[in-house]
């Protein structure tokens, strides 16, 4: 009884709105009629662009949802409120109060139909506070770490177009804690439109990593299709510094940091980010100590030197053919270089094309090195640039 007499109070409060003004059709329509009549009367209303008789509506089923809770006929009537709002040009305020009133009801509502309503049409009622509260949403689910509905679904949908750094780091941390990994392809989707935007927020979630999840992290980066191949390198590069920065001891190095320095030095020579050129030549030098003290195989050496040469300058090809002297003379001397590592410098000169290096891969062909090894050394001196 209680419920009915409030619910018939939310009726009068919205009949008292129409008292003294002219009356249309479908608002008598909607105070005199039963739930699926005033739905009607919503619809015509959204034929008018009435969009103030709509947020109405809307009071009105926040208000019944209040007293009746869970009713199905009261969702219908919000849905129906929900989608029935038009955008149209309108001073800031307007569209703020109509996002506001929308926040309303995502947060009041929990049925999912009226929630990917209002996600919709948060699109058509941009506002700061909107993008916050999705943000918010999304930041609960994912700590509840449950399975993506169609909820979580548009609301990544939503933050894809109109997210901002915050949307950002939500779903990239929620992508790097292994989050939505079934539907990791529409999560990555979600924040990619997002990175170039957000550099400070990628370095800044990578300032709290461990070395395994820095890697993990600067390969989802440069995995995505969607990111482009400038933030890519930028990251790597910041990584790749960073990592130079913090190594200590040649005693101290461990596997996975030689590893997090050598992904981002293949990632920026995927994204052929010269910018880094200059790190990356210095780099050499601390990548052939570790090479020398047992660190670094030569297998992954060799694969290094092709990727710093593939952003060289000519003082990559001044150090490069520095160390193939030092190859030469341990030739010289009975100590054969790693057939790999040598063939990797001889083929990175002859593609930088640095005419510093003739004397040094002349020398080669004089030397008692393989077959394939002088044969290297004969097609790089074809390709130096003179």
């Amino acid at each position: 009884m209680k419920k009915l007499k409030a619910f018939l109070l939310i009726s009068l409060s919205f009949c008292a709105i129409y008292t003294n003004a002219e009356v249309k059709q479908y608002e008598s329509e909607y105070i005199k009629g039963d739930i699926v009549q005033k739905e009607e009367a919503v619809k015509k209303a959204a034929l008018e662009g009435d969009n103030i008789f709509c947020l109405q509506a809307l009071d009105f089923a926040l208000q019944a949802q209040d007293v009746l809770g869970d009713d199905v006929e009261i969702y219908d009537l919000a849905e129906i409120s929900v989608q029935s709002l038009k955008y149209r040009a309108a001073p800031d305020s307007v569209i703020n109060e109509i996002a506001q009133k929308l926040s309303q009801v995502f947060a009041q509502f929990q049925a999912p139909r009226i929630r990917i309503a209002v996600l919709k049409q948060f699109r058509n009622f941009p506002s700061f506070s909107a993008v916050s509260l999705v943000n918010s949403y999304l930041t609960e689910q994912a700590q509840k770490t449950v399975y993506m509905d169609t909820v979580t679904l548009e609301a990544l949908h939503f933050l894809r177009d109109y997210g901002n750094s915050t949307s950002f780091s939500i779903m990239f941390i929620s992508d790097l804690m292994g989050i939505w990994t079934e539907q990791r392809e529409e999560l990555q989707a979600s924040y990619a439109p997002l990175a170039d935007s957000c550099k400070n927020e990628i370095i800044s979630i990578l300032s709290g990593l461990n070395t395994e999840k820095k890697k993990e992290a600067v390969l989802l980066i440069a995995e995505n299709k969607n990111i482009s191949k400038k933030i890519c390198g930028e990251i790597a590069e910041n990584v790749l510094s960073w990592s130079i920065s913090n190594m200590g001891d040649n005693s101290d190095i461990q596997k996975g940091f030689i590893d997090l320095q050598l992904t981002c030095a293949s990632v920026i020579a995927s994204t052929q980010w010269t910018r880094a050129s200059a790190l990356m030549t210095d780099y050499f030098n601390i990548a052939r100590n570790e090479y020398e003290n047992n660190i670094l195989e030569p297998a992954e050496f060799a694969v290094l030197i092709q990727d710093i040469a593939s952003v060289g300058s000519s003082k990559t090809g001044q150090v490069l053919a520095l160390y193939l002297d030092f190859l030469n003379r341990s030739m010289e001397n009975n100590v054969a270089p790693v057939e790999v590592v040598v063939l990797s410098v001889i083929n990175a000169l002859g593609e930088l094309g640095d005419k510093t290096a003739f004397d040094y891969l002349l020398y080669v062909t004089y030397l008692d090195y393989p077959d394939e090894v002088v044969m290297a050394a004969r097609n790089a001196l074809a390709k130096l640039k003179w």
